[in-house]
């Protein structure tokens, strides 16, 4: 699991130690990396490490305060959270119109840090995800064909292994792709969408079993992905014009009649 990275600042030394310290924090998926006593040294040590998440500040510091520090973090993809010992209209105004993520009063809680940081890490989960899709998507709209080619290449071997329980979801994640994007590219390459190959591929092996007498056909349904042998019996009829009853019986009846 991802460990995202906090910096705490606070003039006050017991306090900033007893959070860097005494909270399980990588058991809510975050780790301080670094600790300050005032928002001076925190905006130094940003400019040399880029890859930190959250910056977990009191209000009231010396030389830069809280609210001036979250003003110089308004351009930057970080996190802010506010603690601070006074209710004020003033600070609350603040942390609203610098984008604050929460204000924590002093004494703070254990149950209202974990709530905090509970929330924190689902929305930057989130976003970890949906950057990650975008990256995907920009870096598949400038691959060469051949790049795409290879893809759908991929997705058929998925579908031809796996056509009993498969669905666009996981075969789009089985070549880490979003969904809407690998159904935009399949049909692109393919010149049909991925539920009416999968459909193709069904039927295909669904012909070849139905070949096979020692195969029941409410069997075959089930091999071929339907839970209900009569969805699979209208699904049958629907693409070739003929039942699976009257399939089997025609290939047989062909070959009684083939000669020796």
């Amino acid at each position: 699991m991802r460990l995202y990275k906090i910096v705490v600042a606070d003039d006050e030394s017991k306090i900033r130690e007893g959070l860097v310290n005494l909270f399980p924090w990588n058991n809510l998926g975050f780790e301080v990396v670094a600790d300050f006593s005032n928002g001076h040294e925190v905006l130094d040590y940003l400019d040399m490490h880029k890859d930190v998440d959250v910056v977990l500040t009191d209000i009231q510091m010396p030389d830069i305060n809280g609210i001036e520090l979250s003003e110089a973090l308004l351009e930057k993809d970080i996190r802010v959270i506010f603690f601070s010992s006074y209710q004020d209209f003033a600070y609350a105004k603040a942390a609203i119109t610098n984008h604050v993520f929460e204000y924590l009063t002093k004494p703070i809680k254990y149950e209202d840090l974990v709530s905090c940081f509970n929330k924190l890490r689902t929305v930057l989960d989130k976003e970890a995800e949906s950057k990650v899709f975008s990256s995907q998507k920009t870096e598949a709209s400038f691959a060469p064909s051949t790049d795409k080619i290879d893809l759908v290449k991929k997705v058929l071997k998925y579908i031809e292994n796996n056509y009993r329980k498969c669905s666009l979801e996981e075969a789009a994640g089985d070549v880490f792709m979003s969904p809407s994007y690998l159904s935009t590219v399949f049909s692109k390459e393919t010149g049909i969408t991925f539920s009416e190959y999968l459909q193709k591929v069904r039927m295909e092996h669904a012909c070849d079993m139905l070949k096979d007498p020692s195969v029941k056909q409410y069997q075959i349904a089930s091999l071929v992905g339907y839970d209900n042998p009569k969805n699979f019996s209208r699904a049958f009829k629907a693409y070739f014009g003929i039942s699976p009853q009257d399939y089997r019986a025609k290939h047989f009846s062909k070959t009684e009649d083939s000669p020796l």
